[in-house]
């Protein structure tokens, strides 16, 4: 993932780019985390969002750890924004908490700006999770109780983003046939979600998914007025909000595509129409842009010999 934000960075200027969502607490360290957070807010300063969550087992579980229970979890995930939060005021950090340890960490660099954190949340506890430590909340249905316990939580003016699945194609019947073998996770009712440990065992569960739950379940097909229907009840709940807490900076060119098919997108739809332009580059003008970077990079930081450089990123 954070590999691919990079390749995103490089090839927008505008783009709002968040992570929807990642675990910060026990396949990895909210300490690394931060500092794959840092490198990304420096790459595209203004435009990058944290989006956390609790977690789930079918990822977590691989380094032979304990996999908590629900409130466990929740509040590991406290404890880790409250670290990662920590590392981004700059210098040494320790911290003895009741889930995380750091010693003289320090994350060298620093955005300007440490990027908004948001919580995914699917039920109250959550959403007051959210409210308490985020600066925003991802909404996982049009829940108005969900949303009224996150502004009561102290939410009231962060922005609610909402994370809607859909299968875009050519007719229905294809997007269907297309959700059915690629992505028949998203219809996995309840909490197995996050509580299966494996593949086979969601294997298994979408076995039990037929053609008429996601017809009934998702939005399809390639009918935009369909779309917009499914992002208006999330709009008349108040699951999304409009604008941007921060504006971000323009670069010089970028280049943008889009897939032809969408199989079990979650999109993080914000209530706003924005305008993209696409930009091609050629090679050439790639090559001049990467040593136009390399330059001015070294003037501000002057020559720097073969081998390890100091002030390289790291907790």
């Amino acid at each position: 993932m954070w590999g691919v934000l990079g390749a995103i960075a490089e090839a927008t200027e505008r783009l709002r780019v968040g992570t929807a969502v990642t675990c910060p607490t026990i396949r990895i360290h909210p300490a690394l985390v931060a500092q794959a957070v840092a490198t990304a807010e420096q790459l595209m300063p203004g435009r990058f969002f944290l989006g956390l969550g609790s977690g789930e087992n079918l990822n977590e579980h691989i380094l032979g750890d304990r996999w908590p229970p629900t409130a466990e979890r929740r509040d590991m995930l406290a404890e880790a924004v409250e670290v990662m939060r920590k590392l981004w005021g700059g210098g040494n950090v320790t911290h003895r908490g009741t889930y995380f340890r750091v010693q003289d960490a320090r994350v060298y660099s620093l955005p300007e700006r440490p990027p908004p954190i948001y919580l995914a949340a699917s039920g109250k506890r959550a959403a007051r999770l959210a409210g308490e430590v985020a600066d925003g909340l991802i909404g996982l249905a049009p829940d108005p109780d969900l949303l009224t316990t996150f502004e009561h939580a102290g939410g009231v003016g962060k922005p609610k983003l909402a994370e809607i699945n859909l299968c875009w194609a050519r007719d229905e019947a294809d997007a269907v046939k297309t959700t059915l073998e690629w992505g028949p996770n998203a219809l996995v009712a309840g909490e197995l979600v996050a509580e299966l440990p494996l593949p086979r065992h969601f294997e298994q569960a979408a076995q039990m998914i037929t053609e008429d739950d996601v017809r009934q379940k998702l939005v399809m097909g390639a009918d935009p007025e369909r779309h917009l229907e499914v992002i208006q009840t999330y709009l008349d709940a108040g699951s999304i909000t409009s604008g941007s807490t921060r504006s971000a900076p323009t670069r010089r060119a970028s280049s943008s595509s889009t897939r032809p098919r969408s199989c079990r997108s979650s999109a993080q739809v914000r209530a706003r129409r924005t305008a993209s332009a696409r930009v091609r580059r050629t090679p050439g003008s790639r090559c001049r842009a990467r040593r136009s970077r390399r330059s001015a990079w070294r003037s501000r930081r002057g020559s720097c010999p073969a081998g390890p450089r100091s002030g390289r990123s790291g907790p």
